[in-house]
């Protein structure tokens, strides 16, 4: 090991920053990654009668296909016994039948997997995680809906009673409910939600760190039996360790997770690594204090500053929010407050405006989805919509940016074509 990598690692903010990643991975059983809990009343997840794993896996993730979901049991109307022209009227007559295990595994290759739920709950348990899926997208831009396939059944010491059951694959899903004209059957359907898959990070670590055992994760090319076959003999070892080739439509959290790895120094360019970052250090070591730093910001005499009738506003500023804009355009870290309607929102669209304007990139993040649409909104009103992509909501999937990159690409090219017509090209790059 070379001398640079020893002082990297025994450095005080590697060891702090290591530190506050374990603090992100739950390995208690609150955590549904580590102790999953279907409840038969659950209202927020779905049991997956099909047992035909690996067919699921090939049509919703290989083949990218819809899959119908269908209740365990159908109602199927029986004709009455009375003969023609025989007095009173006819009867209708309704048999609630279960689909047989046959019947179950067979409709998986009609692109249609059973949900072990009676037709009466069925469509409102169905509906309610549709809604709760699309609430938390909108709040948050973030899909908490997976399909878990297979699980770990362990415990965590030879003297535990108490199992633990964990998914082993998660597959990031949409479940969506339609209509045929004329008819008032609800059809819902799941598909795949064109993002990453999973892996377990909570169970990964928590194994390592209790048992020292290495979980491996699933192959690009895997069927998901191929996987479960394959974690079968290594788990041997340990007593009462089994998989269960089970599936389910719950929530899932990955948001601390995704952190984790964010954290994570593998993760950096040599040249850019995150103990390196200047911010980084002042956070964690803290920086000397001058006599001139203060710790509220004062409003400039913007007629007497140098560079304020400089800064480009796309949205009109009082004096105060001027200022703030003019402290980020000086490279200073700012941190701006300011009860609801005060204009954080237009601060945040100037401030963004005068980066674009100075050829530099933005990254704009925030916990709610509301924010960020407002800021989008206010830059598209300015014109600045082409500068703006999505990279972390309901629309960030490949197909959106893909499009959205191809708008830019067609708006430029119609730029130039302008800028040729009147021999101007040198500034429309």
């Amino acid at each position: 090991m070379s001398p640079e990598k020893i002082s990297l690692i025994s450095s005080p903010i590697t060891k702090f920053i290591d530190s506050l990643r374990k603090r992100l991975i739950d390995q208690s059983g609150r955590n549904s990654l580590i102790n999953f809990r279907f409840r038969a009343g659950s209202r927020t997840s779905l049991e997956i009668a099909t047992k035909n794993l690996d067919q699921i896996w090939k049509r919703i993730y290989k083949d990218e296909a819809s899959l119908g979901l269908l209740p365990i049991s159908q109602e199927v109307a029986l004709k009455d016994n009375k003969k023609e022209g025989e007095p009173g009227k006819r009867e209708k007559h309704i048999e609630v039948v279960r689909f047989t295990d046959e019947e179950i595994e067979s409709k998986a290759d009609d692109d249609e997997i059973v949900v072990n739920l009676e037709k009466q709950k069925f469509n409102s348990n169905c509906n309610n995680v549709r809604r709760k899926a699309d609430s938390l997208i909108k709040e948050t831009g973030i899909n908490n809906l997976y399909l878990a396939l297979g699980y770990l059944k362990w415990f965590e010491s030879q003297d535990s009673e108490k199992a633990r059951k964990s998914p082993l694959v998660l597959l990031p899903i949409s479940i969506t409910c339609s209509t045929k004209a004329g008819n008032s059957e609800k059809k819902y359907e799941i598909k795949y939600f064109d993002e990453e898959l999973e892996p377990n990070t909570s169970l990964k670590v928590t194994l390592e760190s209790q048992f020292g055992f290495p979980l491996p994760f699933i192959e690009k090319e895997e069927a998901i039996c191929d996987y479960l076959q394959r974690l079968a003999p290594l788990i041997k070892q340990y007593n009462g360790w089994e998989i269960e080739y089970q599936a389910h439509i719950g929530f899932f959290s990955f948001t601390k997770l995704r952190m984790y790895e964010d954290l994570n120094s593998d993760n950096w360019p040599e040249d850019k690594a995150l103990e390196d970052n200047i911010l980084i250090q002042k956070i964690l070591e803290g920086s000397q204090k001058s006599e001139n730093d203060a710790i509220y910001g004062e409003n400039e005499e913007h007629d007497e500053h140098q560079t304020a009738h400089k800064i480009p506003l796309v949205m009109e500023a009082d004096s105060s929010q001027h200022t703030a804009i003019l402290k980020v355009s000086e490279g200073l870290n700012t941190v701006i407050e300011g009860p609801p309607g005060t204009g954080k929102s237009q601060t945040i669209t100037n401030i963004i405006g005068n980066a674009i304007f100075a050829g530099k990139s933005v990254l704009f993040v925030s916990e709610k989805q509301a924010a960020l649409n407002v800021v989008k909104e206010n830059l598209e009103q300015a014109g600045l919509s082409d500068f703006c992509l999505e990279l972390h909501s309901s629309k960030a999937n490949r197909q959106e940016v893909f499009h959205s990159l191809e708008q830019r690409i067609r708006n430029k090219s119609m730029n130039l074509r302008d800028c040729r017509k009147q021999g101007t090209t040198g500034n429309c790059a």
